[in-house]
């Protein structure tokens, strides 16, 4: 049993099943070497391209969003919403992860677009509490942890990301579709209405001090924000 356990041509479930005291439940086989995540974010701004437009991150309570959070600990349960979140942002932009089965994506932003109570009961931070934003994107970031030694964790920071590309365009309630009715959790996908005019490119607007949006370094990734 132990060399069959540790040998490099395991034959999972082989010699230890009947003992029952063994599971070889593995989600996976292999573990990719960067991490990619999703990160939402909501504005209230009536012309989201615009370079004045301030954009505020939705903070989740387990995937990395923040460099300054460390990873969890949690038992027995591990947070359905935030393990979604990470297969997604291994999709280049929603509309692909929505052919892929990831349909949920659409209905989670819908769902925050309205401020809905069971959804952002399921997040750990909500940057709009009493009024839900007019506008929601999302971007993928790379993730990586900061260096021993680096100024990052000299600062606290866990981890250090660098923008990767636009995952989701800006988006608003009236986006969203249902056969031609009003927007509704079911099926909702964003719509190809005309979007306002583009001041600067999404990925490349000016953010103000106070924003939450990443702050360019030295080495190319950036470290959020997290200042009151």
């Amino acid at each position: 049993v132990l060399k069959n356990m540790f040998s490099y041509a395991q034959a999972m479930n082989k010699n230890f099943a009947p003992l029952s005291t063994f599971g070889s439940y593995g989600a996976f086989g292999s573990i990719n070497k960067q991490r990619y995540e999703i990160i939402l974010k909501g504005t209230n701004s009536s012309n989201p391209y615009s370079s004045n437009a301030v954009w505020k991150e939705y903070h989740f309570k387990a995937k990395p969003g923040k460099v300054d959070q460390r990873p969890p600990f949690f038992s027995p349960y591990h947070y359905r919403l935030d393990w979604l979140m990470w297969f997604l942002a291994f999709n280049d932009n929603y509309q692909f992860a929505e052919m892929r089965g990831s349909g949920w994506y659409t209905s989670l932003v819908l769902k925050l677009l309205q401020n809905e109570k069971t959804v952002i009961s399921l997040i750990k931070e909500n940057p709009f509490p009493n009024t839900p934003p007019k506008y929601i994107k999302a971007e993928r970031y790379r993730y990586k942890y900061a260096a021993k030694g680096s100024e990052a964790e000299k600062k606290g920071h866990t981890w250090q990301r660098q923008f990767d590309q636009e995952f989701m365009p800006p988006v608003s309630v009236n986006s969203f579709r249902t056969d031609g009715e009003e927007a509704s959790s079911q099926q909702a996908s964003p719509s190809k209405e005309a979007s306002p005019s583009k001041e600067t490119s999404p990925t490349n607007e000016a953010s103000p001090t106070n924003d939450v949006s990443p702050t360019p370094t030295h080495d190319g990734y950036d470290e959020l924000d997290v200042s009151d």
